[in-house]
């Protein structure tokens, strides 16, 4: 929830819903992985969930906002039979007085109606970055976590928050909310005053921001690309596997717009929260389609013969300039920008999508497993030397495969 006057928040609407769907499917799976591998580990290490803009915790419709929702994933770790968290810790930051004695109650009342009695709960009253040591501790004592950031317009430092995760960065998936539509208005009027505040944003000069700016209209780009880029450059000081940048909408007159005004932003390095979350936006897209032509389905859309062209052409693209483990194909098929308005739910290179379009190249020979023979237990089907599920199921699998072009 962002960090603006409660009466922003009467109803949670149509584009935040969705926000929230995607939110929570990567949360669920996060906590999925990291319970399961402490279990296999026979570990109990803690998980730490930070929200740093937390918001009052409920909209005035009393739909819940993000620091609730997480409650409720947490309570599926209640029995202590079922889980290998030593315990669960939620870190949440919020600057707007109302709002953070709204959030105080509101936490107060899902704790006890959802018995999360040994949940450590931590409330930052102001800008997280006045908390910063209090969090970096919290990062630090915990190898799993989830890091969800969704401030207001350009109230955010990149570089702080970049400061922040790097303390202990590996294990923990990061959510961030980026209103690229504010940010191209800002470029659109590159000599406002409102400039200094988008380059406090990303941490670049006035001066280079304008060089790169000119540069970028002169070989006729756009304004967005002028903000993939500086998004990029920005998360490229973590050391993470995959990064995806899935464009979501706004709600105008209490519709979806057909439109990208932010990026809902996921750094992980777990290849199945990446799947998770992908699975999830591919979901959200079908229901447009759908919505769009009042619940009916086009045979032409949903064949087997057309669902996946678009991907293969993507991966033909890639292999064909190199031998490439499937780990590494994964790599570059998940770090993109998608576009909820040009995208449909059958482009979307989930597990599912991605195996489909790989099994199709080799059914038509314009690729090959390489090493059939020496990738791992399970990965690849003895009858039809095609790949299986688990070819994607971890990162070890996924690297233990090499494909290359049909020879």
């Amino acid at each position: 929830m962002k960090n603006i006057a409660n009466d922003h928040f009467d109803t949670e609407k149509p584009h935040t819903k969705i926000k929230h769907r995607l939110f929570k499917s990567a949360l669920d799976t996060s906590l999925s992985i990291a319970n399961g591998i402490n279990y296999s580990k026979k570990e109990n290490k803690p998980y730490i969930y930070i929200d740093l803009f937390a918001g009052a915790g409920k909209f005035k419709d009393e739909q819940k906002g993000s620091p609730l929702i997480a409650m409720d994933s947490f309570a599926k770790y209640n029995d202590k039979t079922k889980r290998s968290f030593s315990n669960i810790s939620m870190i949440v930051a919020e600057e707007n007085t109302q709002n953070i004695k709204d959030l105080k109650k509101n936490i107060n009342c899902e704790r006890q109606l959802l018995s999360l009695d040994d949940l450590t709960c931590n409330i930052c009253d102001g800008s997280w970055e006045t908390h910063s040591s209090v969090l970096k501790t919290y990062i630090k004592s915990s190898q799993w976590g989830f890091i969800f950031v969704d401030p207001f317009a350009l109230e955010l430092s990149f570089n702080n928050l970049i400061n922040l995760i790097n303390e202990s960065p590996y294990y923990k998936d990061i959510l961030i909310l980026i209103n690229k539509s504010a940010q191209e208005r800002v470029l659109g009027k590159i000599d406002d005053l409102d400039i200094s505040k988008l380059c406090n944003y990303f941490n670049i000069s006035e001066n280079n921001l304008k060089r790169l700016f000119d540069f970028v209209k002169s070989k006729g780009g756009s304004n967005e690309v002028v903000i993939q880029h500086l998004i990029k450059r920005a998360i490229s000081k973590l050391d993470k596997d995959y990064v995806i940048n899935a464009g979501i909408t706004r709600t105008r007159n209490g519709k979806l717009e057909d439109s990208n005004r932010f990026y809902l932003c996921l750094i992980t390095s777990s290849i199945g929260v990446a799947n998770s979350f992908l699975e999830k936006y591919a979901e959200e897209l079908e229901d447009k389609t759908l919505n769009k032509n009042n619940m009916q389905l086009s045979l032409l859309s949903t064949s087997p013969i057309t669902k996946y062209i678009s991907l293969q052409e993507k991966i033909q693209n890639i292999i064909k300039k190199e031998d490439i483990t499937l780990f590494e194909l994964s790599k570059k098929m998940y770090n993109v920008f998608l576009s909820w308005k040009d995208s449909d739910g059958t482009e979307i290179p989930h597990r599912q999508a991605l195996l489909s379009a790989l099994n199709n190249l080799i059914s038509d020979k314009k690729i090959i497993i390489i090493n059939a023979k020496q990738s791992n237990k399970g990965c690849i089907s003895k009858r039809t030397n095609k790949l299986l599920f688990q070819a994607l199921n971890t990162k070890d699998d996924a690297k233990s495969i090499i494909l290359g072009s049909y020879r």
